[in-house]
């Protein structure tokens, strides 16, 4: 199951991971700095885990299309698209991703989108003639805490916080400029876990192989251990 934290207790651990139990804002880290060390970190483990399995941290919206329009604003924790669908007779319809050289093509012929693209902060849907809805399913960034209160759910399994903890103990440990060997104890702890959420993270589907969809018809094909 998961589990949530907050800021707090991840700054609590990480100094008692750091076996600084005295640490405060008058010595060498403010509670701002480990916080940013937090976030830091939390964000490196977001791309571990979503580099493993992209579907642990995702999440959809709509985007109503408006004659005249191409180009709509990406939601601000936007990081990767999964998905676009046009919404459609209670039906969703995929999108592809166009290239560049059919820009002119797709923006210049009337109709319903067949196709989008991810452009700066922007998606483009062309054509501006098009109306309706379009569902964008997303990889959201990894949430920054600025907050004591603030609470991180990782949505995976009990433990994982532990790589932020643990790195930042590390950081924390050469930013005082400690004891070469314990700093060396913390960077070997960190790779283990780093080791361990790679191999662990891999996929939250245990219960079978993946299918393979025909390009050419309607049959599915179920995608064997070499895919």
């Amino acid at each position: 199951m998961s589990r949530s934290v907050t800021l707090l207790e991840l700054r609590t651990r990480a100094i008692d991971a750091a076996d600084f139990k005295q640490l405060n804002d008058n010595q060498f880290a403010t509670n701002a700095q480990i916080g940013a060390m937090i976030n830091d970190s939390g964000a490196e483990l977001f791309d571990i885990l979503i580099l493993r399995w992209a579907d642990y941290f995702v999440k959809g919206t709509n985007i109503t299309l408006v004659p005249g329009t191409v180009a709509y604003t990406l939601p601000t924790d936007f990081y990767k698209v999964r998905g676009v669908y046009l919404l459609q007779g209670g039906y969703r319809v995929p999108l592809r991703v166009y290239d560049e050289s059919e820009r002119a093509d797709l923006f210049n012929t009337p109709g319903l989108p067949v196709a989008y693209r991810i452009q700066a902060g922007q998606i483009a849907i062309p054509p501006a003639t098009s109306s309706g809805t379009v569902e964008m399913r997303y990889v959201y960034q990894f949430p920054y805490l600025t907050n004591d209160t603030d609470v991180l759910d990782l949505n995976v399994t009990s433990g994982w916080e532990q790589y932020i903890i643990t790195d930042v103990a590390y950081k924390l440990r050469v930013k005082a400029r400690d004891n070469p060997a314990d700093i060396q104890t913390l960077a070997a702890q960190r790779e283990t876990l780093r080791a361990r959420l790679v191999q662990a993270a891999a996929t939250r589907e245990a219960s079978g192989g993946h299918r393979m969809r025909d390009a050419y018809g309607a049959s599915v094909m179920r995608c064997r251990s070499r895919c």
